[in-house]
């Protein structure tokens, strides 16, 4: 951010892409690991986009400004940033965007006790992540929805899904992922009481 210092004006930088593209990176990084810095950079990117010429980044600044929200355990504030990000990326027709803000908005109504709207959320984004054949999308879509579906006690419905997502993620190499699919098929198990499987 430095390198611009005064030497241009809001609105030059704003009209630069390459001044865009570095507040959506600042944004994406700081949104994981220091949620108020990523508001800082989103707010600059959200003003850019009202006085320059980056609307095609709204529905990345709102999806961020979502993530970091939810960081900070603000859930209303998340809840109404997802859903303007998903809403913006289906008219610029950035489905990727749309797809994972449907991701977070199942995973809050999941952590908010409301099992049906996250299962609805969820369900959406399978169908995105389908369609494209993005198998890390479907690993977490299928793992939040098994989750999901063990609270609304489909265990059978919960089981399927997250057999799924286990064999998805081990064939992907993913190891993270493969742990926490363990961990949720083993939940299923162990309600079933069918211990041996869940061991």
């Amino acid at each position: 951010m430095i390198i611009w210092g005064s030497l241009v004006s809001a609105k030059q930088k704003c009209d630069s892409i390459r001044y865009s593209n570095i507040l959506l990176q600042k944004t994406d990084y700081d949104a994981e690991y220091s949620p108020d810095s990523s508001l800082l950079y989103c707010n600059s990117l959200l003003n850019c986009i009202q006085t320059g010429k980056s609307s095609v980044y709204l529905p990345f600044a709102l999806y961020y400004k979502g993530i970091a929200y939810h960081k900070k355990e603000m859930f209303d504030s998340a809840i109404t940033y997802f859903t303007k990000a998903k809403n913006f990326a289906e008219k610029y027709n950035h489905d990727s965007i749309s797809a994972n803000a449907k991701i977070q908005l199942g995973t809050i109504y999941d952590m908010l006790g409301y099992s049906d709207s996250a299962g609805y959320y969820y369900e959406q984004a399978i169908g995105y992540f389908n369609t494209h054949a993005d198998t890390l999308g479907i690993v977490k879509s299928y793992l939040h929805l098994s989750s999901s579906l063990i609270e609304y006690a489909y265990y059978d419905k919960a089981l399927l899904y997250g057999l799924k997502s286990m064999q998805l993620a081990k064939q992907q190499s993913n190891k993270h992922y493969y742990f926490l699919t363990l961990l949720n098929t083993g939940n299923v198990y162990e309600i079933l009481k069918e211990y041996d499987k869940a061991i």
